[in-house]
């Protein structure tokens, strides 16, 4: 059986078994400029945001944010943090700082989605503790040294595949959509056609609520796989559900598309719906 907050079975790709580096156009996006979809003009914040100024919060425009007092004694790995981070954004690299491993650093495509993340995940909490996610002083955060005899776990640079968002200007909206601050109940989608409710329950290692199957929508291709609401006990089991579970290879070489759900167990079409 997995131990909490391992992730085993995932069969996340090393760092080392990434692609080439960023090209010159995502190396600067990554420090704040590049394409006109990341300009502030194309961002329009939720309006949650900018009634209370959040979206103003970033005040030097850095693309990368810290993430301290992380659990260290549970497993935690640098793709189990994108699996989150992720939800807010197009993420170029995650890395659970070396010699200080209750600290992480994330560095986004754009300022933008960075402001996103720490204004959603300003009350998260993960495997008891209670986690600080602000703004980071650095605009670049660099890689992995030879020094760090477990940068494969505490490093990610996602290639394109393992982005939940393209690098495309129509995404924003999708990303603005489905930004919400973590929730107990977690959707999933690529599913087996005969999927159980017991199978999906046996996925974690903690108590499940309930799962509840989502009827699938007319003209969905028998490729496009089964839904379902993962309803978690508390918003930090939601939490440990998106990190375990999203892109989790099953044995029949489907990977798990998981998110936050703001809908009621059963309702909605997906990630973000009300």
């Amino acid at each position: 059986q997995q131990q909490p907050g391992q992730g085993g079975g995932l069969n996340f790709p090393s760092p080392h078994q990434q692609g080439p580096p960023m090209p010159q156009q995502q190396q600067q996006m990554a420090q704040g400029g590049g394409m006109n979809m990341m300009d502030p003009g194309n961002f329009p914040f939720p309006r949650e945001m900018t009634e209370c100024g959040a979206d103003r919060a970033n005040v030097e425009m850095t693309p990368v944010i810290a993430m301290q007092n992380l659990p260290t004694t549970c497993g935690l790995t640098a793709r189990m943090l994108f699996n989150l981070v992720s939800h807010y954004g197009i993420v170029h690299l995650v890395k659970i700082v070396f010699k200080k491993t209750d600290t992480a650093l994330v560095q986004f495509a754009s300022p933008h989605f960075a402001t996103l993340a720490v204004h959603y995940l300003k009350e998260l909490r993960i495997e008891g503790k209670d986690v600080n996610v602000s703004f980071s002083r650095n605009k670049n955060v660099q890689g992995a040294t030879s020094q760090d005899p477990g940068s494969k776990d505490r490093n990610f640079i996602p290639v394109p595949e393992d982005q939940r968002f393209r690098e495309e200007p129509e995404q924003m909206k999708k990303i603005l959509k489905s930004a919400c601050r973590p929730q107990p109940v977690v959707y999933i989608s690529n599913l087996e056609d005969e999927v159980t409710e017991s199978t999906i329950s046996g996925l974690m290692d903690r108590k499940v609520a309930r799962v509840v199957m989502l009827p699938k929508e007319a003209g969905a291709r028998p490729s496009w796989g089964r839904k379902a609401h993962l309803v978690m006990e508390s918003v930090e089991d939601g939490v440990a559900a998106v990190m375990k579970l999203h892109f989790l290879k099953r044995p029949s070489g489907r990977n798990l598309l998981v998110s936050f759900s703001r809908s009621r167990p059963g309702s909605g079409t997906g990630p973000g719906a009300e």
